[in-house]
């Protein structure tokens, strides 16, 4: 009666065991003969399982649109700077809930629309001042 614990070793019908073939493999559960010129046997690594990358997050679908509004806000037409701004801020807030990536495009054109309602607001005060010290004098020589 053969050991359940023994790997199966396959006889020939004779009764004697086939001798190893040169540069077989040692039978299932056995050692492995170290070489002649290794100092250790050979190491076995453990199996090591590797998390599974994450899906990336989409970039948002506006944000190519809010940075061609930021710069042309600053650029060309000041009264895009607001639209640019307020797009922004909307798309950012749909970035933070999760469901888009934050990218540089949403944020440069975010901030250039900030600067562009900046600069469009000193434009209107400083044109509103002009005409404002412009009446002043034309009401001043006129009374003269």
């Amino acid at each position: 009666m053969s050991n359940a614990y023994q790997p199966y070793q396959p006889t020939d019908p004779n009764g004697s065991q086939p001798e190893p073939t040169y540069g077989a493999q040692p039978g299932y559960g056995t050692q492995p003969v170290p070489v002649a010129g290794q100092p250790y046997p050979p190491m076995s690594y453990p199996n090591m399982s590797y998390p599974q990358p994450m899906m990336a997050r989409p970039e948002h679908p506006q944000a190519t649109t809010v940075l061609i509004l930021g710069i042309l806000g600053l650029v060309v037409a000041g009264v895009l700077g607001p639209v640019a701004w307020f797009m922004g801020n909307k798309a950012i807030k749909e970035c933070e809930a999760g469901t888009y990536t934050r990218t540089g495009p949403l944020t440069a054109g975010r901030i250039l629309g900030i600067i562009g309602t900046i600069l469009l607001i000193v434009s209107v005060v400083v044109i509103i001042l002009v005409v404002v010290i412009g009446l002043i004098t034309a009401a001043t020589l006129v009374q003269q």
